[in-house]
């Protein structure tokens, strides 16, 4: 197998963890691929196929005209294909458990043994993988304006042209043919691994056509290579993506290979109707899922435009306040699968909880009235502890959305991946501490938070607390609230304690 420059990133914690759930389960079955650690392979899997097959795709909307029914088809393949694939290396796996003495290996000893099925799967042929999907999907996304001009102009087969070109490739190259041929069904590149062939339109008067006949024989011998077993390697990589609509060949041995071809029938099935859910595999799945959230529920006071990558490296993620999010890729793809998990009834892992917490935060940027402004470090820091307090404490209004409570209510008292966790918690433990009524706190935040422009936040958390009594109905004096918000800002959290502490004990001595 012929491997790509292209490395695909791939997150080895989610294989990790579908090893973890062989071992208590002592083995695999088709059905196991909806439970949620080796769903979040699949996902994993799918995510770095997927991300190649939108670089191809992108590559010749530039260009080209894709219909929506080939971009589904295409994306559905590819989903189909990545179940496929993690079906068999957990299956794989899971017939490492056992040791020689019939005992189950400890965890650390199944871990390690399955070591070069990790390399295999999720390094060697990932790589492969990736690189033919994208060609693949160029093609493929291609060939639909092919077949619209029909036989008006020929396709040409064209090799990249340099000294790494394989000889059998060599000979197809300059391939000339109508796109009726026959050979267009079978010799559409790629035809193998790494192959970086391509087909290009070409005016029927510029180039002399091919023998038809005398073509299929070469793309039969570019696409044979006999196995120890007598079968033919290649044969798979007879078809045309475009025709097709598949990224990938129906005849891999993802959908073959197995002593139990009942299992394989059996784990198709099953990846193939988890398809058939709603599903968000993309983040253009997401944007165009989230828009109608969106608009229904009115949290985007400018309407929402769309979800997209952080690329300032220190940010978790950040908001231009005009319907835009930006999220680091590793808490986009969390999003991605929490909210993929939310619609179908399934259960999220903590790590996507924390991630919607992020994104539920630059959410609540996006209510403000006013929009985005210049303020300079202070006003910031306390705009930023009071976006965190009404997003953090508010959480169960974007579950609801799916009929769901918060499954992670941790994430509403601490959420140690923002900056402004220690400033939040303070301003919480102050309003617990004296006995405020945190409902009517938090409702003076929300309300000030959303109408009120950023630059007044200081004043406005103050308020909120000058606004709410406590349980004997006295009110805090307008100095210690003063103290309090600029204190919970500046103060380290066993430090900040103590000062409420003392508040307390000079008025209740």
């Amino acid at each position: 197998m012929q491997l790509s420059k292209e490395s695909p990133i791939f997150d080895r914690s989610r294989f990790d963890s579908a090893a973890k759930f062989i071992h208590g389960k002592g083995g695999m079955t088709p059905e196991d691929l909806n439970d949620n650690a080796p769903r979040e392979l699949l996902e994993e899997v799918h995510r770095s196929l997927s991300e190649a097959v939108e670089k191809g795709i992108a590559a010749a909307q530039v260009n080209y005209e894709i219909p929506e029914t080939t971009l589904t088809a295409l994306r559905e393949n590819v989903w189909v294909f990545s179940g496929m694939k993690t079906w068999h290396e957990l299956k794989e796996a899971s017939q490492m458990l056992v040791a020689k003495d019939g005992q189950i290996k400890s965890f650390d000893e199944f871990l390690r043994d399955i070591q070069k099925t990790y390399e295999a799967y999720n390094e060697n042929y990932l790589r492969a993988e990736y690189g033919f999907a994208v060609r693949s999907a160029q093609i493929a996304a291609r060939w639909n304006d092919y077949e619209q001009d029909g036989d008006d102009y020929n396709l040409q087969y064209r090799t990249a042209g340099d000294d790494k070109v394989r000889a059998d490739h060599a000979t197809l190259n300059g391939t000339t043919l109508p796109l009726s041929d026959p050979f267009w069904n079978s010799y559409v590149p790629p035809l193998d691994w790494g192959c970086r062939c391509t087909v290009v339109q070409v005016r029927k008067d510029k180039y002399p056509e091919s023998d038809s006949e005398a073509a299929q024989e070469s793309g039969k011998e570019a696409t044979t290579r006999i196995g120890k077993d007598g079968s033919n390697k290649l044969a798979m990589f007879r078809f045309n993506p475009g025709k097709d609509l598949k990224i990938f060949p129906g005849k891999h041995p993802y959908f073959a290979r197995s002593n139990s071809p009942q299992e394989v029938k059996e784990a198709q099935k099953t990846v193939e109707e988890m398809a058939k859910k709603p599903k968000i595999r993309t983040v253009e799945d997401l944007n165009k899922y989230f828009s109608g959230i969106a608009e229904e529920s009115g949290w985007f006071e400018r309407g929402f435009k769309a979800i997209k990558t952080e690329m300032v490296k220190w940010n978790n993620g950040s908001t231009d306040m005009d319907g835009n999010i930006m999220l680091k890729p590793e808490i986009k793809n969390n999003v991605i699968s929490a909210i993929d998990k939310l619609i179908s009834g399934n259960a999220i892992a903590e790590k996507e909880a924390e991630a919607i917490g992020t994104f539920w935060h630059e959410v609540t940027h996006n209510r403000n009235k006013f929009g985005n402004m210049i303020l300079n470090k202070n006003q910031r820091q306390y705009m930023e502890l009071a976006n965190e307090f009404v997003a953090r404490n508010t959480l169960g209004e974007f579950y609801g959305k799916f009929g769901v409570k918060n499954p992670f209510p941790q994430f509403e008292i601490d959420r140690a991946s923002t900056g402004y966790n220690r400033m939040v918690k303070n301003y919480a433990l102050a309003i617990h501490k004296v006995g405020l009524n945190k409902a009517d706190v938090l409702d003076s935040v929300r309300k000030r938070l959303f109408e009120g422009p950023y630059t007044q936040q200081q004043k406005n958390l103050q308020d909120a607390l000058q606004g709410a009594k406590k349980a004997d109905g006295s009110q805090l004096k307008r100095g210690e609230i003063i103290q309090i918000v600029q204190k919970s800002k500046d103060l380290q959290e066993d430090v900040f304690e103590r000062y409420i502490n003392g508040i307390i004990q000079s008025q209740y001595p």
